[in-house]
């Protein structure tokens, strides 16, 4: 397990605006007091980006970093360097039906996947044995869930990692996917449709 001398980075990349819901990450970490090891890192920038630095200081979080944009390159390098990263979406009736291309993207990378999202997100999360799926707005389940990744031998974490490349390779690839979209081509051009 973690020792709280270590520090355990769970880590979110991307737009921090309205949709994205990151106030109810940031507030998590304040029912996370007790655990000074676990340390939440947001890189990006966007509208609710100083709204997200005031709450944290607010209630006195040292633990919450906001970093910057970075290169789309160096993205990958973070999400194996953290121990988990987060997707966060509002409860939207849009993003039920959204997959938001950061959880493909986490999965690619064999990162543990911690999906505060509804719908798609939440479900591949759970689907594909790479992570946890907690209720958008959920700041208990959120803490929770942050507080048992964080308690979770080092192998747990690998066999999450495990998990999620195996699932990307088998589901989401893009190898995967061009197979499946040339045989619906195939079957559509099979049965003789012609467009009017």
């Amino acid at each position: 397990k973690h020792g709280s001398e270590a520090v355990w980075p769970y880590f979110y990349a991307g737009t921090m605006g309205p949709a994205q819901s990151l106030g109810t990450v940031v507030a998590a970490m304040e029912r996370l007091r007790d655990r000074p090891d676990v340390h939440l890192v947001l890189v990006g920038d966007g509208i609710e980006r100083e709204a997200l630095r005031d709450q944290a200081a607010r209630v006195g979080l040292a633990r919450v970093t906001l970093h910057d944009r970075v290169q789309v390159s160096e993205v990958p390098r973070l999400i194996a360097s953290a121990d988990v990263s987060l997707v966060s979406l509002a409860d939207e009736p849009l993003f039920r039906i959204t997959l938001p291309s950061k959880v493909q993207a986490t999965l690619a990378c064999g990162g543990p996947l911690l999906a505060v999202a509804p719908g798609d997100a939440a479900a591949v999360a759970v689907a594909s044995g790479a992570g946890v799926a907690v209720p958008p707005g959920d700041v208990d389940a959120l803490a929770a869930a942050v507080r048992d990744l964080a308690d979770s031998p080092r192998e747990r974490l690998a066999e999450l990692r495990r998990a999620a490349r195996a699932y990307y390779e088998t589901t989401l690839s893009e190898t995967i996917n061009a197979d499946v979209l040339a045989r619906i081509l195939r079957d559509a051009a099979g049965q003789g449709r012609v467009a009017p």
